[in-house]
């Protein structure tokens, strides 16, 4: 009686020690292999065996062993055998004489005894653990019920141990692929970082492919761009050196995938083009397998595509699908702006090739007119020193005439002869005017500065132009200038500038017109005299102010050169202002005019305005007069 209360005692530690152990450990080998060392010490047996069902394979499948005679990895179907037919049916059996059971298949090893019972969870029977021995043994109901209670143990073990086992396995696969995420990311991180670097289309273009390859795997990849119905290659990476990948073209028709790709702006993946009606593939390379088409769209517009290939059959999954996109939309960004740039930078050498054609044009446009400038200036110098002699020669023999008493006493002769002598004068004051600007154009005028007072030289400019003012009707106001201090100017060369503009107010004002002369002081560096002389003439067209004061611009009519220097619109050489502008200057001063427009309803009139400084000035020449290239 005490021997038996001492083995009860010990099968009952036994499996208190054992249902310890298995609670701690989750590992579904180490777990069998405690089960099956576990049941030898509780069953007399020299070989056992722990089998799984494989939920995969659907086989009964050996995972620990004790003993010889079962072998690691041997499979068996369920029902088939002994223990086959003990896992079907979920109930433990002993079976003390195997080779008198009909569901006994013979072993590689002798066997005539055995003790087996399921492994049970609560989703059902997942396996089965196994005893035996060579030699007959007479297993009892009592070994058959501490074993069942192993077995009970170590089912729900084994299942954990699954469980946790599954369960790591997603745990690792899951982390793989959030690791492998992370650098994917990262990777079109830096992708996009490279690509916005530069904006050197040829360079864009292979950094699309070189960085496209760390994202999603192939074995040959090409930049399609759309231009004229075709896709040509752009850029090409994995190609054979023997193919010119320039003269590579696809032509989009309607019923080609590339279309396909166009249209509905959507990748679209192919996992083996021998599959698909109608591929189209080049010659010279190896035959595509799986392929992977990526549209570059940028805003709505597809510029071009993206074309991957595996040479062997291996579909491009989601994960590469959604990545592939990703880049895709960062290198259409990137190859857009690098169009763009290079369309930028292409245009901005044709316009510098079209703004140095120009300059170059220009520059030969202004030599010529330089070198015409310079010989209208030398024709001017040569013609008034050349006319000069002859014309005071005219005028001298003239003058003499109209004091001879024979030519006084003929009416007709004399007044013949006086409208030589005009004529004369009027050339002569021409030919003096060629010369004012001869000398100003080659920076000869000379200036001889005296105190001058303006009241006394505009008065006797006025009192000298008398005579024409009253046949003209013409009125002229002096305001009081006595508030003018008095300057140190040229005063010959004044009086030509005041003598012009006040015989250019009497030409464009209308008979009966008034002419006003005033004048201020001005205080500033340096302190000056402003001089200004306002009509109520024809006035001037803003567009023409400047023009005026080049030399030989008109703004009559040729036919009516020959109409006198005073008479209304009648017109001159076109040098008097010129000359004004260049003593002006001269004397360190400004000139301009002020003139609402031309009207000769309204008669808006026109203001001229001399600013001279009231000190000496320094030293100067005449700078170069421009030339109208409107003379008339």
């Amino acid at each position: 009686m005490a021997r038996e209360v001492l083995d009860k005692y010990r099968e009952l530690n036994l499996l208190y020690n054992v249902s310890a152990k298995l609670e701690a450990d989750l590992d579904v080998l180490e777990v069998a292999g405690l089960v099956i060392d576990q049941a030898s010490k509780l069953i007399t047996a020299n070989r056992g065996a722990l089998i799984l069902l494989n939920q995969t394979t659907g086989l009964l499948e050996t995972i620990a062993t004790f003993g010889e005679g079962y072998d690691r990895n041997t499979t068996l179907k369920p029902g088939e055998g002994i223990v086959g037919s003990i896992f079907t049916s979920g109930q433990a059996e002993i079976v003390n004489h195997v080779s008198s059971d009909p569901r006994f298949i013979p072993p590689r090893h002798p066997v005539s005894s055995l003790i087996c019972a399921p492994l049970k969870t609560k989703e059902g029977t997942i396996g089965a653990v196994v005893m035996s021995s060579e030699v007959p043994v007479e297993y009892t109901a009592a070994d058959l019920k501490l074993f069942t209670a192993l077995a009970s143990q170590a089912g729900p073990a084994i299942e954990r141990a699954i469980l946790y086992k599954t369960l790591e396995e997603k745990v690792k696969q899951r982390t793989k692929q959030l690791h492998q995420r992370a650098l994917q990311l990262e990777t079109l991180y830096q992708v996009g970082q490279a690509l916005s670097m530069t904006l050197d289309l040829d360079e864009v273009l292979n950094l699309i492919l070189e960085h496209l390859a760390r994202i999603v795997p192939y074995d040959r990849a090409a930049i399609f761009l759309e231009h004229q119905g075709n896709l040509e290659v752009a850029a090409a990476r994995g190609f054979p050196d023997q193919v010119e990948i320039g003269q590579l073209r696809i032509a989009v028709r309607e019923d080609a995938l590339f279309n396909q790709v166009f249209q509905q702006q959507q990748p679209l993946a192919i996992a083996d083009v021998v599959e698909w009606p109608g591929w189209q593939n080049f010659e010279n390379l190896p035959l595509a397998r799986s392929w992977l088409g990526l549209p570059l769209v940028r805003l709505t517009q597809v510029i071009g595509m993206l074309s991957l290939v595996r040479v062997t059959p291996s579909p491009f999954g989601e994960d590469e699908l959604t990545l592939a996109a990703t880049f895709a939309g960062q290198a259409a960004i990137a190859l857009q702006n690098a169009r763009l740039y290079d369309k930028i930078t292409r245009f901005s050498h044709e316009l510098e090739e079209m703004v140095r054609e120009r300059t170059i044009a220009l520059q030969e446009a202004y030599d010529k007119l330089d070198r015409l400038d310079r010989t209208k200036t030398d024709f001017i110098n040569i013609a008034s020193h050349e006319l000069r002699t002859p014309v005071t020669v005219l005028k001298g023999y003239s003058q003499m005439l109209l004091k001879d008493p024979a030519i006084q006493a003929n009416d007709a002769h004399y007044e013949q002869i006086g409208q030589i002598y005009q004529g004369t004068l009027r050339l002569h004051e021409i030919v003096d005017s060629m010369l004012d600007v001869a000398k100003i154009d080659s920076r000869a005028l000379r200036l001889y500065p005296e105190p001058l007072s303006m009241t006394g030289l505009l008065e006797l400019l006025v009192a000298r132009l008398s005579p024409t003012l009253a046949e003209r009707k013409l009125k002229v106001v002096i305001e009081d200038l006595t508030a003018l201090p008095p300057l140190e100017a040229d005063q010959d060369a004044l009086r030509k500038v005041f003598y012009h503009l006040l015989t250019n107010a009497i030409k464009y004002t209308p008979d009966s017109g008034q002419i006003t002369i005033s004048g201020r002081c001005l205080t500033g560096e340096p302190d000056s005299l402003e001089i200004i002389i306002a009509d109520t003439g024809i006035g001037i067209d803003p567009q023409f102010h400047e023009l005026i004061f080049a030399k030989f611009y008109q703004t009559g009519e040729l036919a009516l050169h020959s109409t006198g220097k005073t008479k209304f619109k009648g017109a001159g050489p076109g040098l008097g202002l010129a000359i004004v502008r260049g003593i002006v200057e001269a004397h360190n001063g400004r000139v301009w005019v002020e003139s609402q427009g031309y009207d000769e309803q309204s008669y808006p009139g026109s203001q001229f305005h001399v600013v001279l400084p009231l000190t000496r000035p320094a030293a100067k020449a005449a700078v170069a007069l421009p030339t109208s290239v409107a003379m008339v």
